[in-house]
């Protein structure tokens, strides 16, 4: 699986406590915990608008289907977390508007990415136990090869849609900024309880 390893930054935090030494040692630390739990939160929204929306490849399939194979592990030692793409490849037929072509141009209709749609020609869908792939007949010199003539067809992982549209970096970005904003959200409201 492909991990990003998010380790927040929060040198702005010890400054603060360093500054009211003592005065709001219990706040500080639940405005981080506060801050670092709603970082996380937004750890798999962010992963399915980088590589539908952002990045050089826009990917043709659904935000619910990406964060399927997105996982973020929960907060290690109040300062860091991984959000860890699946390497199992996906199959065809999550990728919206892939379809089974009509006899007259037989085949299978598919675009992974938004834009390109490919046809495969001797390809066909069927529901095996799990759940509906593409499938496709093997054919060489016009002959069916083998005992096994068909092959499933499928897309890409989450986990290399991630490396392919540099959204470790970029999620790594704006989760610091994220953070950034969710601490100051929080230690304001904590200052204002104290008054």
């Amino acid at each position: 699986m492909a991990s990003s390893f998010i380790r927040i930054d929060d040198s702005q935090l010890r400054d603060l406590e360093r500054l009211f030494s003592g005065v709001l040692p219990k706040e500080l630390a639940r405005a981080r915990r506060t801050a670092l739990s709603r970082t996380r939160r937004g750890a798999q929204s962010r992963v399915s608008t980088l590589i539908r929306e952002r990045g050089k490849t826009n990917y043709n399939l659904t935000a619910k289907r990406i964060k399927k194979g997105v996982r973020v592990t929960p907060i290690r030692n109040n300062e860091s977390f991984n959000v860890i793409g699946s390497n199992q490849k996906i199959s065809l037929t999550s990728f919206v508007g892939t379809r089974d072509l009509k006899a007259s141009c037989r085949g299978v209709s598919v675009a992974v990415i938004k834009g390109e749609r490919k046809r495969i020609a001797t390809g066909f869908i069927r529901q095996p136990l799990g759940g509906p792939q593409v499938f496709q007949r093997v054919f060489r010199g016009g002959q069916q090869v083998g005992r096994h003539p068909i092959r499933r067809r499928t897309g890409p992982s989450i986990a290399s849609m991630m490396r392919r549209n540099q959204a470790e970096e970029d999620l790594a970005d704006f989760l610091q900024e994220r953070f950034d904003s969710e601490l100051a959200r929080a230690i304001n409201f904590a200052l204002r309880r104290r008054r």
